[in-house]
């Protein structure tokens, strides 16, 4: 890993992709992790008969992960459905299923996370190919664990009489793991790192080269003589530098070669 200066994308544009798909990926997470739309909760808690027939109690409400819709507080909101977090004798009261898919959430949250910081990295530093495979299987992993977060429709919250249905939040939550899931695998698909190559630029900022690019610079050495460098980015990402020497003009014409394969 090698910092090679802001904005320089040392793995090329491509990493640009990286760049919003990771923010996209984490924003998602936390929207559907900790917002109050995960499950849409219904039921028919009792019925009676009216002048027009039987009438029916009827409740629906919003519930996520740690945070839920209540529309019965009426002493401040005049009844309008916002978010509260669950207290704590309502947490002691959720089953298994519900406090696992808790966990799960905060585990994936904290990969998708973890890796959006390093792919933000790859506008400036260089990675090795190794760790671009690490930090996208670490991206992957929150993806997987991201939609295993849909086992809280397993719990008591969801058993009869209350049905469950997908609400905004697992919406987003499939968003969150899909994009999660694409980006880590498009890591792979980077160029491996290579180390930047300039001439006597006045001190502008260095480029990356993909592999396949040919780089040719010019130095005079401190006894005349004229050094041409000729480096070529092979597509595993090594380097193959040709180097040529040339005489003063008026000396002897004699030179040599030297090809090192990096």
């Amino acid at each position: 890993m090698k910092c090679q200066g802001c904005c320089t994308f040392p793995h090329g544009q491509r990493s640009i992709f990286l760049f919003i798909s990771s923010i996209s990926a984490y924003l998602f997470a936390i929207s559907a992790s900790w917002g109050c739309y995960f499950i849409d909760v219904n039921a028919t808690l009792s019925s009676r008969e009216g002048s027009g027939g039987r009438l029916y109690d009827d409740f629906g409400a919003g519930f996520g992960l740690f945070s839920y819709e209540d529309g019965f507080d009426n002493k401040e909101n005049n009844f309008n459905w916002i978010c509260y977090a669950y207290s704590d004798e309502q947490l002691e009261n959720l089953d298994s299923s519900f406090k696992t898919a808790r966990g799960i959430a905060v585990v994936a949250n904290a990969m998708i996370g973890v890796a959006m910081i390093f792919f933000l990295c790859t506008c400036c530093v260089q990675f090795s190919p190794v760790a671009l495979k690490l930090i996208g299987a670490l991206m992957v992993s929150g993806g997987i664990a991201q939609f295993m977060t849909f086992i809280v429709f397993s719990s008591d919250l969801c058993s009869d009489p209350y049905e469950c249905k997908f609400y905004l939040g697992a919406f987003i939550c499939i968003a969150a793991a899909v994009t999660a899931i694409v980006t880590g695998i498009f890591a792979n698909c980077l160029p491996a790192s290579v180390e930047p190559f300039t001439s006597d630029t006045g001190g502008k900022a260095r480029e990356p080269f993909e592999p396949g690019t040919v780089t040719e610079t010019e130095t005079i050495m401190p006894d005349g003589t004229t050094k041409i460098t000729r480096t070529t980015v092979n597509q595993d990402g090594s380097k193959t530098i040709e180097e040529t020497v040339y005489d003063p003009p008026g000396a002897d014409d004699d030179h040599f070669e030297d090809d090192e394969a990096l």
